[in-house]
């Protein structure tokens, strides 16, 4: 991995920092490695007296459980000719929420009733599975595929800030994937050839708790909203500050793009030549539909206000933005180095 934060090449268009990671690959040897980390609620302390509990502090934040399991692989498919590179990861952590469960949820309760000593949990996982092929097809070209999938999920998304009922948090859930495919051709000694493609597509899912609700009043019916009102709405309390009931709204933000580059790069004496093109294109859409397009404000468990929300589907396309560049990195003397170049957006 190596960062750059200045004086960039100038194929990249924008200043800022910049990461560059070089994947793993196999090779004609197996490999295999295991990553395994694990603890719970005996690896943590607890500060809760008896004056921070005759204030109100009752339910105090504190680790159930966390782990990490990350086996990896890598060797040859054929030898001297094709290789892979795989791992998985999931790692996760289960925390006590600072709020207790409500007695009466989801059932147009007037107002929280805390389960007192029955504190909510806040569990949140990551799935992430990356792989990584390589081919030498001949003694000049090479071609490399890379894949990743990962899935983030909190089940009680919100509840961390003390305020949140477990019936009201969300299930947000972060699904993304990249594919990538490479080709590169050393032409001689002077001239090296390059290729690439990527597509990457993002999800950021928030739902409500009660599954039942997914199928009528989620994102996926922002085109085709319901007209019957739910069973119960989205409350907070403004004296107590608490939300209960239900979160107020099922939202989606969908993202994917894809990129295409190809450049060629001529070694002279002192120079080093490059020209190259890129190609990105990128698609989103935002819908949101709120729960019976009301949430409601009450005042010691007496309706105070009601907030109407009309539902949303928010789109930014962009076709084509294309970059072109030449650059040159010229040597004068040993500690004297001249980077120069043209950038064209299209």
């Amino acid at each position: 991995v190596s960062f750059g934060t200045g004086a960039e090449n100038v194929e990249f268009g924008v200043d800022g920092m910049r990461t560059n990671i070089v994947p793993r690959q196999g090779g004609n040897g197996f490999h295999g490695a295991v990553l395994l980390s694990f603890a719970d609620s005996n690896f943590v302390g607890n500060n809760l007296d008896s004056h921070l509990a005759s204030v109100g502090f009752t339910v105090p934040e504190s680790l159930n459980k966390l782990w990490d399991i990350n086996p990896t692989v890598s060797g040859p498919i054929k030898r001297n000719k094709l290789w892979y590179s795989s791992s998985f990861r999931y790692w996760g952590v289960d925390n006590t929420a600072p709020i207790d469960y409500n007695t009466n949820p989801t059932a147009l309760a007037s107002t929280y009733v805390p389960n007192a000593g029955k504190p909510a949990a806040d569990p949140g996982t990551v799935w992430d599975v990356t792989s990584r092929v390589n081919w030498q097809i001949d003694s000049k070209d090479t071609f490399a595929v890379w894949m990743n999938q990962q899935i983030r999920l909190r089940p009680f998304f919100g509840i961390t800030n003390g305020t949140t009922t477990p019936e009201a948090s969300q299930v947000d859930r972060f699904p993304s994937y990249t594919y990538q495919g490479h080709w590169t051709r050393i032409q001689n000694s002077h001239l090296v050839l390059d290729a690439g493609y990527e597509y990457f597509e993002m999800q950021h899912q928030d739902r409500y708790e009660n599954q039942a609700l997914w199928s009528t009043w989620c994102y996926e019916n922002v085109f085709t909203p319901p007209k019957a009102p739910p069973a119960y709405f989205a409350i907070k309390d403004s004296a107590t500050g608490i939300s209960y009931n239900s979160s107020a709204a099922c939202g989606n933000d969908f993202t994917n793009n894809q990129e295409y580059i190809a450049n060629a790069q001529y070694v002279t004496g002192a120079h080093v030549f490059k020209v190259g093109m890129s190609l990105w294109k990128a698609d989103s859409l935002i819908p949101s539909l709120p729960l019976g397009y009301a949430s409601y404000t009450y005042l010691n468990g007496v309706p105070n206000s009601v907030t109407l929300t009309l539902p949303k589907a928010e789109e930014d396309k962009i076709n084509a933005d294309i970059g072109i560049y030449f650059q040159d990195k010229w040597t004068i003397k040993r500690r004297l180095t001249v980077n120069y170049g043209v950038f064209r957006a299209l």
